[in-house]
């Protein structure tokens, strides 16, 4: 996959100033980078309907429903509301299961996710980083043409992350995703209705070497 240079990310820790972080960066996740990355076995999709990331297999399905919406009506790209359609008449397939790491039953008070005027462009890779207690990015993470791109691509390794969504200016739609440690890349909604999400990442006592992924 095409790489280019990205920007730095602060990760900020409890009990120290942060981390930071260089970039090395994927290009931008398409609805045609999705469907390649399913087709070849490397990509799963997110039904908010079912709020479950389908397995391979049940992705597959979700990539024909929407070609074959695309066929019907003579266009090159799926509109929103062909995802919508899709979601809702696909539900009995199977989905992946998504394990929680520990988290202590409080969020430590030096912890704090990033606002939503701490933003920085999509696609974004981590470098490898370790740390104790509550780890966030230092950024929300923003696309330029969200017309270009319906769904953030999302990966870890070493360790899982939980992966928030949000509108920003607008605490009351906040979503966490579980993403799960060496799992293929699993697309995520970057709209809803018409409102652009924005998403920052968060783990707790990241293993060494750990990293995230988004595109």
């Amino acid at each position: 996959m095409k790489k280019m240079l990205g920007k730095a990310l602060l990760f900020s820790a409890v009990g120290c100033m942060g981390l930071i972080l260089s970039t090395n960066t994927s290009e931008a996740a398409s609805y045609e980078s999705m469907k390649k990355n399913v087709e070849e076995g490397t990509g799963l999709i997110f039904n908010p309907e079912i709020d479950g990331i389908m397995t391979q297999e049940s992705s597959l399905e979700i990539i024909e429903a929407i070609e074959e919406e695309i066929q019907d009506l003579n266009i090159e790209e799926p509109t929103q509301e062909i995802y919508d359609e899709v979601f809702r008449s696909i539900k009995d397939l199977e989905v992946v299961d998504t394990t929680e790491k520990n988290l202590p039953p409080f969020m430590p008070f030096a912890a704090a996710a990033p606002r939503d005027d701490q933003t920085a462009w999509i696609p974004h890779n981590s470098n490898e980083f370790s740390g104790s207690g509550w780890r966030y990015s230092g950024a929300q993470f923003k696309f330029k043409d969200y017309n270009a791109n319906p769904k953030f691509g999302v990966r870890a390794t070493k360790d899982s992350f939980y992966f928030y969504t949000v509108i920003p200016r607008n605490n009351s739609f906040i979503r966490k995703h579980t993403v799960n440690a060496n799992m293929d890349w699993v697309y995520f909604p970057s709209k809803v209705g018409s409102a652009k999400l924005q998403g920052y990442f968060a783990t707790y006592n990241p293993v060494k070497g750990s990293r995230y992924y988004i595109y």
